[in-house]
């Protein structure tokens, strides 16, 4: 598949048929296809930025939901609270470490990074820290977020 506005004059994504691949490395007859797309080698990227498609620089992340042990649903919960406040969300879902998720947070310049660990659960809370200033403290778990349509460390403080 090509650009037609011929801006672009690389191939965007491919494919086909493969019916005698997995013959050729000795499976049994099996019909196939395939796709690939052209992301690696930037072209659809380039392609998003000649057509004004791609994304601006400057996008923040407002939070950071940090999960640590068994608490991927209350995570979830609050994450998707802030988004449909309209706020830009990130949170784990590979299971990295507390202090890997940490650093995360602040290599992405979150501004406030929100802890749902199991001892804070356990204590019917969460912790909201500020990654500006490092200040934390702990809010109820069922009034965060709240009706706080932006909510940060004052808000709980």
């Amino acid at each position: 598949c090509f650009d037609a506005s011929g801006e672009v004059s690389r191939s965007v994504f491919g494919g086909g048929r493969y019916d005698h691949l997995i013959e050729e490395f000795g499976g049994q007859p099996t019909p196939a296809v395939g796709v690939g797309i052209g992301v690696m080698n930037s072209t659809l990227p380039l392609l998003l930025q000649v057509h004004d498609a791609w994304p601006g620089e400057g996008i923040e992340t407002d939070y950071y939901v940090l999960q640590v042990g068994d608490t991927r649903s209350t995570a979830a919960r609050i994450a998707r609270d802030l988004r449909e406040r309209g706020h830009v969300v990130e949170t784990d879902v590979s299971d990295r470490s507390f202090g890997a998720q940490l650093s995360y947070a602040d290599a992405i310049d979150a501004e406030t990074v929100v802890v749902a660990g199991e001892r804070d659960l356990e204590n019917g809370e969460v912790t909201v820290k500020d990654m500006a200033s490092g200040d934390e403290t702990t809010a109820p778990v069922d009034k965060f977020p709240g009706d706080h349509e932006r909510p940060t460390y004052d808000d709980f403080a």
